[in-house]
C-alpha cells in the first residue's frame, strides 16, 4: 500500500504499474511475474546480523574466522565486478 496524497490511499499493483494505460491483462515482463509469485519466508529459528565497513580484501573465510558460530555468511558483492560491497549478513 502506498500513500499518494495527504488524504488518499492507494494500492500498488505491479502488473498495472508496468502498463502505460493500465489495461494490460497479462504481465509483459518476467520480473513482474516473479514479483507476483514471490512469498516472504520468515525464519524464526535464527537471527541475522548486519555488518558494514568490511575491508575490500576481506572474504567469507575471514568472516568465518571472526564469527565461528555463524551458520550462513552472505558477503554482498557487485554483480559486475564480483568485488565486495563492504557489507554482509550473518545468520546463526
Amino acid at each position: 500500500m502506498y500513500r499518494s496524497t495527504c488524504f488518499q490511499w492507494g494500492f500498488y499493483d505491479p502488473q498495472m504499474s508496468g502498463s502505460i494505460d493500465e489495461t494490460d491483462l497479462e504481465p509483459h515482463d518476467r520480473a513482474i511475474t516473479r514479483a507476483d509469485q514471490s512469498k516472504y519466508k520468515c525464519s524464526h529459528n535464527s537471527s541475522s546480523l548486519f555488518i558494514e565497513n568490511i575491508p575490500p580484501l576481506c572474504n567469507e573465510n575471514d568472516l568465518a574466522q571472526i564469527f565461528p558460530n555463524a551458520i550462513l555468511i552472505n558477503l554482498i558483492r557487485d554483480i559486475v565486478t564480483c568485488e565486495s560491497k563492504g557489507y554482509a549478513f550473518l545468520d546463526g
